[in-house]
């Protein structure tokens, strides 16, 4: 049992100046849930040193925690200047020194070190990241706060059948492997898994439909897309802005950037963002990508173990698209303007490690 130091001054006092024994004081105190056993070894301690408190200098010396380690931990756990990926594993370090890793861990945290995990991202030329800045700028020139809220952001993205695996925490217990049931060891999943494309918008009024895109016996072209449009997003926007004054955005697809596309989105909409200002590779700047499609597969994928037929997925879209707050879209769209900002600060970099 594990004594605060408040208990510690209580019963030093019951000791030293009323003189009570170990089994008084737990009689006297039935809330502390003290044992006898305890209250008997603090009194020893009390009678031998005259007080509760640790001596200076007791408990495991830290043998291994020497300011030699401690400066060779802090100069190979981070990697070096400008010279990324040259940084140590704390098994690594921990087989250098020959000290436990739970040594090492230990001399991390003296150190104020946190572990994050890194993101995985697509590679970005200096041409791309050129690109990326300065359509940021433009667009940030050209929107205000207000005129942010009448852009439509629009996206697609494929839902698989099957529920995604963290595999860092997809184990199983036993003693031995081999007298695991393989039913429990094993997890089978198809070798292509089947998969939904499914196409929406989300802006401050609200959010269109939920369009699926049958990718088996329809082409993501210029014509479909346009046929997507005309149908069903278009119309929405409309819906959602009786005085036709929205923006319709969407990113570099080829399907959007044809000259077929960019010519019927001219005509269609009241205004709409060229494929030459929206900045490319950048999915870190549509709210659909960084918040909107991660809450939507959070929820359809919550709590199922078993692999969607595809009735059942498309149920579960609609349903879960219906139960996304306009509160947390309209959180996501404020944060555009700063996301480009940060683009621009970062020189067309990744901006993802400054908002998770």
């Amino acid at each position: 049992m594990v004594l605060s130091e408040g208990d510690k001054d209580v019963i030093q006092t019951c000791v030293t100046e009323k003189g009570w024994g170990a089994r008084r004081i737990v009689k006297e105190f039935p809330g502390k849930r003290w044992s006898v056993r305890t209250i008997h070894r603090m009194i020893k301690k009390i009678k031998d040193t005259g007080t509760t408190s640790r001596k200076p200098g007791s408990g495991r010396p830290r043998t291994v925690t020497t300011n030699e380690n401690q400066d060779y931990v802090e100069e190979t756990i981070v990697s070096q200047e400008n010279e990324p990926g040259t940084h140590k594993s704390q098994r690594k370090i921990a087989s250098e020194l020959n000290i436990s890793r739970t040594s090492v861990r230990r001399m991390t945290k003296n150190l104020g070190l946190k572990s994050y995990k890194r993101i995985r991202v697509s590679r970005r030329d200096q041409k791309v990241r050129d690109k990326r800045k300065g359509r940021c700028r433009k667009l940030l020139d050209k929107y205000s706060k207000e005129d942010v809220k009448k852009i439509m952001f629009t996206d697609e993205k494929d839902f698989t059948y099957e529920i995604a695996r963290n595999r860092q925490n997809d184990r199983v217990y036993g003693s031995r492997k081999k007298d695991i049931p393989s039913s429990r060891l094993y997890h089978e999943c198809s070798r292509f898994s089947k998969k939904i494309m499914v196409s929406a918008g989300v802006s401050w009024n609200g959010k269109t439909d939920i369009y699926f895109i049958d990718t088996k016996t329809t082409k993501v072209n210029s014509i479909n897309y346009m046929k997507l449009l005309e149908d069903g997003l278009l119309p929405d926007c409309r819906r959602l802005y009786p005085n036709n004054d929205y923006v319709f955005q969407q990113d570099g697809a080829a399907s959007h950037t044809s000259n077929a596309t960019q010519s019927y989105l001219n005509d269609a909409t009241p205004k709409f963002i060229k494929k030459d200002e929206w900045p490319p590779q950048s999915p870190d700047c549509n709210p659909m990508d960084f918040t909107v499609w991660d809450s939507l597969s959070e929820k359809v994928y919550a709590d199922r173990t078993k692999v969607f037929t595809e009735n059942e997925l498309k149920d579960r879209i609609r349903e879960k698209w219906n139960e996304i707050p306009q509160a947390e879209i309209r959180k996501c769209i404020s944060s555009w303007k700063k996301r480009l900002r940060a683009v621009c600060n970062q020189d067309g970099g990744h901006i993802d490690h400054l908002f998770k």
